[in-house]
């Protein structure tokens, strides 16, 4: 009995593995949105791979992982949903809203961003030094995390 229901669970996390794997895709399948984004802000770092997901909340979703470690994902109009530096590496402020860049530049002028998630309720924006700073989606700070 131990048997059956060892195997049936194994099938079952082997199915579910297979189910939420993304397929590999090629860099001429993402949105057009989401491959100009990677040509102008990336142009000098190559695109390792790139994976489609599809959500039953989201819907189709895209990771790009690009050779220096970056990752980029993009919604299914090819929007940035999330920024993340390789280890060891900043998000140059070009990526960044405008009045995010202004306010981190005046309050973390020695604080890198490690990551930035962008989603309906706005930014968050997550630092070198472990705090996650969240603003609107008019770019406004509204709190941090410690």
């Amino acid at each position: 009995m131990k048997k059956i229901v060892f195997s049936a669970l194994a099938l079952m996390m082997a199915s579910t593995a297979t189910v939420f794997a993304g397929d590999n895709i090629s860099e001429s399948e993402l949105p057009q949105r989401a491959r100009s984004f990677i040509a102008t802000c990336f142009a000098q770092d190559p695109v390792s791979s790139i994976e489609k997901d599809y959500n039953d909340l989201r819907g189709t979703e895209y990771e790009v992982e690009l050779a220096s470690g970056f990752e980029v994902d993009f919604n299914s109009n090819g929007t940035w949903r999330k920024i993340s530096a390789a280890p060891g590496q900043a998000i140059a402020s070009n990526f960044m809203p405008k009045k995010i860049a202004q306010y981190l530049d005046k309050n973390y002028p020695d604080v890198h961003v490690t990551k930035m998630l962008k989603n309906h309720k706005g930014y968050e924006v997550e630092l070198s030094n472990d705090h996650d700073l969240h603003f609107d989606k008019d770019e406004n700070f509204v709190k941090i995390d410690r």
